[in-house]
C-alpha cells in the first residue's frame, strides 16, 4: 500500500470513527436536534428588556465589594533595549502586522459584515448568526496595532448590526458570548471607551443572552431557541452540556455589570459559579469536572472523562482570570483554581519521551476506569490545551503560587517542541505522545517509541505492520505515537502562552520560539485571499490538498494579535492592566491590579492607576443607554412649554410654540456620517475649516451669519465676559476663540450664545449700580444701549426658544447629533439654566438640562481624555458645573468616565485638569449613602485620598504661591461691606498663585479635600478626629487666602472662587470664622452675581442650626 492511500485511508477512517463518536455523545448527551423553529414569526429588533421573565431572581447578587487582595506585579520589568534587538524586534512585528492586513483586506473584500471568509473560494460561511463575527472579534486587535481608520470604519459598521436576532434558528450561546460579548467589550476598554456605540451594542446583545437564562434554576441553555424566548414560550436548562460552555460566560458578562452599572449580568454567572464551587468536590474525579454535565439537573457526577483540553479548557482558564477581574474579591476563583490545579498536577500533566530529551510537560486527559475504578491517563496532546502553561503561568503570580512558575514554563516548552518537531514547523490538533510515569527514567529510547506507535493505532491492520513502516507511512516525527488529527486550523492557545510566559519572565527565547511558530504559519497557510487552516501539518506546505478553506474568526482577533504583542512594548495592553478572554479579548481589569499605597514623600513620583468602583455610586436611571438627543430634546420642549403655561398671560410674548416640534419627515439623503467629534485629532476650527465640511454638514450654512446690531451686543458680551469663565482651565481659550467661530455657521450654535449673553446680562439688572455693569457696545450699533440692556430677559428667553426650533428641524441628522456644534449648543444650554437659578434658587431645570448634556456627550463617546481638545474643554466644562449643581442638591455628580493617564504622566494642563475629575469623585462620593456598605465606602474614601495626594505630589512649583510680603497684595476685601457683626472678622492672608488656572486648581483641590474629610467616618479616635479639623482648618486657610488675591477677583476666578469658599464654610465652627468667610463670600457673589444671594441665609440658617 502507498504512502499517500494509507493516509487516505487512515483519515477517512478516523474521520468516520470521529462523526460516530461524535454522534454518540451527541445522542448520549441528549443535545437538541434541530426542529421547527419559530424564528419567522420573529421580527427584528426585539427588546429583551421588555420580555418579562418566567423565573425571576428573588434577589440580585451584585458584584463584590470590600478590600481589594494585593496581587503581585506580573509582568517581567524589562530593561533597557539595545538598537539591535529593537530593530528585530520592529522587524517581526511589521511582519505579524502585514499578514494580520492580507487576511483583514481579504474579509473586508469578500465577506465584509459575513461571519467568516472563506480563504481559497473568495466565499464566506456564517456559522455564528450572520452578524460578522470576525468585524465585531476582531476590533480590539485593529485598536492595538494602531490601524486607527480601519478601527472606525468597523465600528462604524458595527452599527448597524442588529444583535437582538440570530441568522440561524439556535444560538450558541457560549461561541456568541466569547466572540461577539467579548469582542465588542475589549474594543470599547482597548479604544479607551472612545466609542460608546460598542458598549451600547454590547448591552443589546447582553440583553438577548440574558434570556438565554430564563430557566428554572436559572442555568443557561447552551443551544438556544432565541425565537422561542422572544415569543415568551417556555424554557428549560440543557439536560447536558458541555463544562466549557457552562462555565466560560463569566468574564464577559462580569465586564459587561461593571461598564453598565447593571447587576443583572454578573448575577447570571455568579449562580454558575456558586453551583460549580458546590460540585466539585463531587465528581468522579473530585477537583476536576468532567466534560459533559447537566445544567439542567445540576449534576456534574456522571461523565467519566476529564481534561483540561477541548470542550473544557476555558472553564479553568477563567477561574485565575476572574479572580484577577473582580481584584480577589471573590475567594471562589482561587479555591476552584486551586483544587482543580491539584488533581491536574497529578492525574493530567505527564513528560513526553522525546529524542532531545528536553524537561517538558504536555496537558493530556484521563477517565475512570469501569473495571478498576482507578484514575487512567490518555497521553493526548491537543492543540486547545496548549493554553495551560499561560494560565498556570499566570495563575502562580496572581495568586502568589511562584514554585508553579517552573510547571508553566515546562507546559509552555512542551507545545513550543511539538511545533518544532512538525514538518512545517506547526502543530497538530491531536496527538498520541508517549508518557513518563512519576520519577521513571525519560531517557530517549528508540525501541520504546517504537513500542508506543505499534500499540497506539486503533485498527487491527495497523497493529500488524512494523513500527518503521507505520512512521513511513504516517509521518510520524520522533515522539509521536500517532496523530489522529492532522490539521491545524489557524488556533491561538500556543501564542497565547507563549506570550503570557515572555511578559512574565521576559526570557528573549520565548520571542524566538514565537518567531519560527509564526513563520511556520504564514508560510503554511497564506493563501490569495487571506490564510487558511490546512490539513495535514505533515505534509510539505505547497501540497496541493492541504489548504481547507476555513479561516475561523480567532485567526485574526486572537492568534495574530497574541503574535503582535509579543513583538511589542511590553507596556501595550500590560498583563498588570488587562486580562485576556478565552477568545483573547483584552478586558481592562475593573480597578487597579496593584493596589498599595503610592509612595508620595521624596522625589519618587507614584504609581497611580487609581480607578474607582463605580457600582457604589448610585446614578439613578442617568445611565440608561436609551437615552440620547431625542430625549434630551423633548425634556427642553416640555420643560419651555410648560414654563410658558405657568407664566402670567400678560407676560407671554408671540411665540408658535408648535414649532417645537421634532421633523418627523426625513429630508433629503445625506452625506455619510464623518465620524463623532472625538474622532479629529484637535479641536481647533478655523473659518475656513467650517467652509471645507459645509456641504457634508446640511445642518450648517452655506456662509457666514452676519448678526444684527442687538445680537452683536449679546455676541460680544459672551466672548468678552462669558467665554473666559468657561476658558479658565482651558490654555487654548476654545469658547472665547474656536467656538464663536463655528456659531457663525451653526444658527443653533449661535442662537444658544446669544441667550447666554443676554442671560448673563440679566444678572447685572440685579446689581446696585447698572452702568457699571453695561457692556461695551460696537460704534456703529445704532440701538440704545439702556434698550437693549433693558430688554435682556426678553431677548434671552427668544435666543433660546430659537435655539430649541432649530433643534427640533435638524436632530433627524445622525451626523448632527454626534457633532461639535451640538456638544456646545448643549453645554450652552445648561449654562443658560444655570444663570437662571441666580433668580430662583431651585435648581431642578438645571439639573435635567445638565443630565441632558451627559446624554448628548455620551451619544458622542467623548471625555475628559478625548482626542478633540474642543470635546475635552466642553466635557469639563460640564463637569464644572455638575459638581456644584451636585454638590448644592446632595446627589452624586454624573460622570462615569474613568481616566487611564496615569497622575504621574500628566503635563501641567492635564493635571489642571485632573483636579476637576477627583473632584467630581469626591462629590460623587459624599452623596453616597454610608448604610449600604460601610466597608466598600471607607475603601474608596481612601483611593480617593490617595488620588488627592498623588495629584499634589506632581504639581511643579507654578501650582506654589509666590512668595512675598502681605502688605505687598492688597486684598479689595478691606474695601467692601460686610455683613454688620460684633465679632471682629480678620481678614486671612492673600495668596498668589500664578497662572490664575492654578490658583483655581489648588482650590479646586482643597474644596475636595473638605467633602471628602467631612464624609469620610471617623474611626481613629480623638487623635484622627484632631487630625481631621487640623486638615479642615489647613484647607479653608488656603481657599479663603486665594480668594481675597487681588489676581482671584476676576469674574472666571471668582466663580470657582466662591464655590469653594462655600465648602470652607461647611467646616467653619467659630462664629470669627464664619463671619470672616461670609464677608469673603459676599464679596464674591458681588463679582459673579451668581448664584442667588439666598445662599448666604441658607448658609448663616445652617450655622445657627448646628450650634
Amino acid at each position: 500500500m502507498s504512502p499517500l492511500i494509507r493516509r487516505i485511508a487512515v483519515s477517512c477512517t478516523s474521520a468516520i470513527l470521529l462523526f460516530l463518536a461524535f454522534r454518540q455523545l451527541t445522542l448520549n448527551a441528549g443535545f437538541p436536534l434541530p426542529i421547527a423553529t419559530s424564528s419567522d414569526e420573529v421580527k427584528g429588533p426585539v427588546r429583551w428588556k421588555d420580555i418579562p421573565h418566567k423565573f425571576r431572581v428573588a434577589s440580585t447578587i451584585a458584584l463584590p465589594t470590600g478590600t481589594p487582595t494585593a496581587i503581585p506585579r506580573i509582568q517581567h520589568e524589562f530593561g533597557v533595549e539595545t538598537q539591535h534587538n529593537k530593530a528585530e524586534r520592529l522587524r517581526r512585528q511589521a511582519a505579524v502586522k502585514e499578514a494580520f492586513l492580507h487576511s483583514w483586506n481579504g474579509y473586508k473584500k469578500h465577506a465584509w459584515l459575513q461571519d467568516e471568509v472563506t480563504p481559497v473560494t473568495g466565499g464566506f460561511t456564517n456559522s455564528f448568526g450572520q452578524r460578522g463575527a470576525t468585524l465585531v472579534d476582531t476590533l480590539d486587535t485593529l485598536a492595538i496595532m494602531g490601524l486607527d481608520e480601519e478601527f472606525d470604519a468597523a465600528v462604524k459598521a458595527v452599527k448597524g448590526v442588529d444583535f437582538t436576532t440570530s441568522g440561524t434558528p439556535r444560538l450558541n450561546v457560549f461561541e456568541t458570548t466569547i466572540r461577539y460579548l467579548g469582542g465588542l467589550l475589549s474594543a470599547y476598554d482597548v479604544s479607551k471607551t472612545k466609542h460608546h456605540v460598542l458598549l451600547d451594542k454590547a448591552i443589546e446583545l447582553g440583553d438577548m443572552l440574558y434570556a438565554a437564562f430564563d430557566t428554572s434554576n436559572r442555568m443557561p441553555i447552551g443551544r438556544w431557541n432565541w425565537a422561542n424566548a422572544a415569543l415568551g414560550l417556555h424554557q428549560d436548562a440543557d439536560g447536558q452540556g458541555l463544562s466549557a460552555e457552562l462555565g466560560s460566560l463569566t468574564l464577559e458578562f462580569t465586564r459587561l455589570t461593571q461598564l453598565s452599572g447593571d447587576p443583572k449580568y454578573y448575577d447570571a454567572v455568579a449562580r454558575i459559579t456558586a453551583l460549580l464551587s458546590k460540585h466539585q468536590d463531587r465528581t468522579q474525579l473530585p477537583g476536576l469536572f468532567p466534560v459533559r454535565v447537566s445544567p439542567g439537573r445540576e449534576d456534574f457526577s456522571q461523565d467519566t472523562h476529564f481534561t483540561l483540553g477541548g470542550m473544557s479548557d476555558s472553564l479553568y482558564e477563567y477561574f485565575p482570570k476572574q479572580h484577577l477581574l473582580l481584584n480577589g474579591l471573590d475567594p471562589q476563583y482561587r479555591n476552584l483554581y486551586s483544587n482543580a490545579l491539584r488533581e491536574a498536577k497529578q492525574h493530567l500533566f505527564f513528560r513526553p519521551l522525546n529524542p532531545q530529551n528536553a524537561d517538558i510537560l504536555m496537558s493530556g486527559s484521563a477517565h475512570i476506569s469501569r473495571a478498576t475504578s482507578q484514575v487512567v491517563l490518555d497521553p493526548q496532546g491537543q492543540h486547545l490545551a496548549c493554553f495551560t502553561g499561560g494560565m498556570v503561568g499566570l495563575a502562580a503570580k496572581v495568586f502568589n503560587r511562584t514554585n508553579e512558575l517552573d510547571v508553566a514554563r515546562k507546559l509552555v516548552d512542551g507545545c513550543i517542541w511539538a511545533y518544532d518537531s512538525m514538518p512545517t514547523g506547526v502543530m497538530p490538533e491531536q496527538f498520541t505522545l508517549i508518557p513518563c510515569y512519576g520519577e521513571e527514567d525519560c531517557t530517549w529510547r528508540t525501541e520504546k517509541w517504537n513500542e508506543a506507535v505499534k500499540t497506539a493505532g486503533f485498527d487491527e491492520y495497523a497493529r500488524q505492520l512494523d513500527a518503521a513502516d507505520i512512521i513511513k507511512e504516517d509521518g510520524l516525527p520522533p515522539g509521536f505515537a500517532r496523530i489522529s488529527d492532522r490539521r491545524y486550523l489557524l488556533r491561538p492557545e500556543a501564542i497565547e502562552s507563549v506570550f503570557v510566559m515572555h511578559r512574565i519572565t521576559g526570557d528573549p527565547s520565548l520571542a524566538d520560539a514565537a518567531w519560527r511558530m509564526f513563520s511556520s504559519i504564514d508560510n503554511a497557510t497564506r493563501t490569495e485571499i487571506a490564510h487558511s487552516a490546512i490539513a495535514d501539518v505533515t505534509l510539505p506546505a505547497d501540497h496541493g490538498s492541504q489548504k481547507l478553506d476555513q479561516c475561523e474568526s480567532f485567526w485574526m482577533a486572537e492568534t495574530l494579535k497574541y503574535f503582535y504583542l509579543i513583538f511589542s512594548e511590553p507596556t501595550l495592553v500590560s498583563l498588570d492592566e488587562y486580562v485576556f478572554s478565552s477568545t483573547g479579548d483584552a478586558a481592562q481589569t475593573w480597578i487597579p491590579i496593584n493596589i498599595d499605597p503610592p509612595q508620595v514623600a521624596g522625589t519618587v513620583l507614584p504609581d497611580d492607576s487609581f480607578l474607582l468602583d463605580d457600582s457604589l455610586f448610585s446614578f439613578g436611571n442617568t445611565l440608561s443607554p436609551s437615552f440620547g438627543p431625542i430625549e434630551w430634546y423633548d425634556l427642553l420642549a416640555q420643560d419651555a412649554i410648560d414654563t410658558m403655561q405657568y407664566q402670567n398671560p400678560g407676560n407671554r410674548w408671540n411665540f408658535d410654540y408648535s414649532s417645537l416640534s421634532r421633523r418627523q419627515t426625513p429630508r433629503q439623503s445625506v452625506a455619510p456620517d464623518a465620524g463623532g467629534p472625538d474622532e479629529e485629532d484637535d479641536g481647533l476650527v478655523t473659518d475656513s475649516d467650517t467652509q471645507n465640511i459645509t456641504l457634508e454638514q446640511p445642518w450648517n450654512t452655506d456662509a457666514r451669519i452676519e448678526l444684527t446690531q442687538e445680537e452683536m451686543v449679546f455676541f460680544e458680551h459672551y466672548i468678552r465676559v462669558v467665554a473666559p469663565i468657561l476658558d479658565l482651565f482651558d490654555p487654548l481659550n476654545h469658547f472665547a476663540s474656536t467656538v464663536p467661530h463655528l456659531a457663525l455657521r451653526n444658527v443653533g450654535l449661535l442662537k444658544s450664545i446669544l441667550a447666554v449673553g443676554a442671560r448673563h446680562l440679566t444678572l447685572d439688572q440685579r446689581s446696585s449700580n447698572p452702568d457699571d455693569s453695561i457692556p461695551h457696545i460696537p460704534p456703529s450699533t445704532s440701538m440704545s444701549v439702556g434698550e437693549t440692556f433693558s430688554n435682556a430677559s426678553n431677548f434671552a428667553e427668544q435666543y433660546y426658544l430659537e435655539t430649541l426650533q432649530y433643534l427640533s428641524q435638524n436632530l433627524l441628522y445622525q451626523s448632527y447629533t454626534s457633532s461639535h456644534e451640538i456638544l456646545v449648543t448643549a453645554l450652552m444650554i445648561s449654562m443658560y439654566e444655570m444663570f437662571g437659578t441666580a433668580e430662583n434658587s431651585d435648581h431642578s431645570a438645571w439639573d435635567r438640562h445638565l443630565r441632558g448634556a451627559f446624554w448628548i456627550q455620551r451619544n458622542s463617546g467623548i471625555s475628559g481624555e478625548s482626542t478633540s481638545s474642543l470635546a475635552r474643554a466642553v466635557w469639563f466644562s460640564w463637569l464644572r458645573q455638575d459638581i456644584w449643581a451636585a454638590f448644592r442638591t446632595g446627589r452624586p455628580t454624573l460622570t462615569i468616565h474613568q481616566p487611564t493617564k496615569p497622575i504621574s504622566a500628566l503635563t501641567t494642563e492635564e493635571l489642571t485638569t485632573r483636579i476637576i475629575y477627583i473632584t467630581a469623585k469626591c462629590v460623587q462620593f459624599a452623596a453616597t449613602p454610608k448604610s449600604q456598605n460601610l466597608s466598600s465606602y471607607i475603601s474608596a474614601g481612601n483611593t480617593l485620598t490617595r488620588m488627592l495626594d498623588a495629584w499634589k505630589q506632581c504639581l511643579p512649583d507654578s501650582f506654589s504661591p509666590i512668595p512675598t510680603s502681605t502688605a505687598s497684595l492688597s486684598t479689595p476685601l478691606s474695601t467692601t461691606s460686610s455683613p454688620p457683626s460684633t465679632t471682629p472678622s480678620p481678614t486671612p492672608p492673600p495668596i498668589w498663585i500664578h497662572p490664575p488656572s492654578h490658583a483655581a486648581a489648588m482650590q479646586m483641590y482643597h474644596f475636595a479635600r473638605i467633602i471628602l474629610t467631612l464624609h469620610q467616618p471617623c474611626t481613629g479616635g480623638l487623635r484622627a478626629f484632631q487630625t481631621r479639623n487640623k486638615l479642615l482648618r489647613e484647607s479653608s486657610t488656603q481657599i479663603c487666602g486665594i480668594a481675597v488675591a487681588q489676581t482671584s477677583q476676576t469674574l472666571a476666578s471668582a466663580f470657582v472662587g466662591f464655590q469653594a469658599v462655600y465648602a470652607a464654610a461647611l467646616s467653619a465652627s467659630t462664629r470669627s470664622a464664619q463671619t470672616s468667610i461670609l464677608s469673603i463670600l459676599s464679596t464674591l457673589l458681588s463679582i459673579t452675581k451668581f448664584p442667588s444671594r439666598s445662599i448666604l441665609k441658607d448658609l448663616e440658617k445652617v450655622w445657627n442650626d448646628s450650634t
